[in-house]
């Protein structure tokens, strides 16, 4: 028989026994996938961590764990998913999430891959979507957006898509709600047939940062946008960030319908098998401390503007390349370009800096150089007589381009406002006050001379420092002040 005490000793133990190993265990909570094995982390149990939404994490174990669904989750409650950039979800034969109306998603730290479906390849939304380091891998939408269709409003940070495709529209993204965000996300290779090889947009506002849109394309014979396709009534703007390497029919970086501000943003080595290898644009454009170069297409190397107004500022376009006419830029409808460099383009036939087709150009404190040409008699700038509009000079420097400067039918489509210079004879309409022809403008090569863009800076006692009309223009395409005395022609203002 034991004693009394020995039976309180034995009871604590046992007690403490279990009590230890109840703490060993590790607690499964109320949205936690898992229990820290790979394979308590199923999709049973992600089902039962986003029922009723709140804040949804996983503890799957140390390494990356891949769960696969069989079903679209619905997120029918303000919900947060992290993953943690532990998990994968694959989603073979349907996409991964569809976000009611009035109903916020925040999913970070986690990759989505493999969706495929007409709704969307990962992602559709119709509330409140917030996007923070997620990775979309190899999704596909048979309609529109191959990784996210966008019907409400969605934020994307710190993203990337990569390898995503639609049918349609929208390679990675497809957005016709109220507002799309993207900042410091990244897009390569995806595709769409159509339009919008990285996003395509049919409404809302935009707001793009410091993102980049590589080897994107189009795949139709009539599509536009490798990478950006902004159909009407978008409007919004793209700052801080690069498109390099995308391909379209129509735009091979950008091609746009939309009302849009592109700033401080580079636009390279795109490519259009017809118009606009830099930018198709058919809405109202303001494009500001940008560089559009290295494009090519079929016509119009750079920038097509196509229709509307097309605003350039204290940008450059340069070493464009056009296999037929307008090597730089192709006006049909009206421009207006400031404080601006057209530089080392390329067109076979003529206009290898710009071709004016129609509407008004007015050309204000503008550097056109060493444009070159393939075919006879090639014109650095034509402007042509039979379309509609004018093409007018003021404080503008056309230097050694193409066969002439300037191309057309004598003053025909022509003006000037004033103080120019050109260093040929060609520029028949530079006889107002200020103009002149056949100097040497001495301007240095094209390089960094300070700002966001590269610039032609005139050089030591060139003709055009100080020989421009003071007009109301205080600062040159750099940010430097102007006037410094009187004003410089061209772009730069010598300080």
């Amino acid at each position: 028989m034991f004693k009394s005490g020995s039976r309180f000793f034995l009871l604590a133990c046992a007690l403490a026994s279990a009590t230890l190993w109840f703490k060993a265990q590790p607690a499964v909570a109320a949205g936690v996938v898992g229990n820290g094995t790979p394979a308590s982390c199923t999709e049973t149990a992600l089902d039962n961590a986003l029922n009723g939404g709140g804040s949804v994490t996983f503890n799957c174990g140390a390494n990356t764990k891949t769960i696969t669904l069989t079903f679209t989750k619905s997120i029918q409650a303000d919900t947060t998913l992290d993953g943690g950039n532990k998990i994968i979800l694959r989603a073979p034969n349907l996409y991964h999430f569809q976000v009611y109306s009035g109903v916020t998603f925040a999913i970070k730290n986690i990759q989505l891959q493999e969706g495929n479906s007409a709704s969307a390849g990962a992602i559709e939304n119709y509330g409140t979507l917030n996007v923070t380091r997620v990775t979309f891998v190899n999704n596909h939408a048979q309609g529109n957006g191959g990784a996210i269709a966008n019907y409400g409003a969605a934020t994307i940070k710190s993203s990337a898509f990569t390898e995503n495709f639609a049918d349609n529209m929208g390679g990675a993204i497809y957005h016709t709600g109220s507002a799309l965000t993207l900042n410091k996300s990244t897009f390569t290779n995806n595709q769409a047939t159509n339009y919008g090889g990285a996003v395509a947009t049919d409404n809302g506002t935009i707001l793009f940062k410091r993102s980049k849109f590589v080897n994107n394309n189009t795949l139709a014979s009539v599509s536009g946008g490798g990478a950006l396709n902004l159909q009407t009534p978008t409007t919004g703007t793209i700052s801080g960030s690069t498109l390099d390497n995308n391909y379209a029919t129509d735009g091979g970086g950008i091609a746009s319908n939309g009302d849009i501000v592109v700033s401080k943003t580079k636009i390279i080595n795109n490519v259009a098998g017809a118009f606009g290898g830099g930018v198709w644009q058919g809405g109202n454009m303001t494009l500001i401390d940008s560089t559009i170069d290295n494009n090519r297409a079929v016509a119009a190397g750079g920038i097509d503007a196509a229709f509307n107004v097309t605003t350039l500022t204290n940008s450059t376009v340069s070493r464009n390349e056009a296999s037929d006419y307008a090597g730089g830029i192709l006006t049909d409808a009206d421009a207006v370009i400031t404080n601006s460099t057209i530089s080392g383009n390329y067109a076979a036939v003529s206009g290898s800096a710009l071709w004016r087709r129609q509407g008004n150009v007015d050309m204000q404190h503008v550097t056109v150089a060493n444009n070159t040409y393939g075919g006879n008699n090639g014109a650095g700038i034509y402007s042509s007589y039979l379309g509609a509009g004018v093409l007018y000079l003021q404080n503008t420097v056309l230097s050694k381009n193409g066969a002439v400067n300037c191309g057309g039918q004598g003053t025909l489509g022509w003006g000037s406002y004033g103080n120019n210079l050109s260093s040929d004879a060609s520029c028949v309409v530079l006889v107002q006050g200020g103009d002149k022809q056949s100097k040497n403008a001495k301007l240095g090569a094209l390089a960094n001379n300070g700002g966001p863009t590269l610039t032609h800076l005139p050089l030591a006692k060139s003709p055009l420092i100080n020989k421009g009309a003071n007009v109301g223009v205080s600062e040159d395409q750099r940010g430097y002040a102007r006037p410094v005395g009187n004003a410089d022609i061209g772009a730069v203002e010598v300080q």
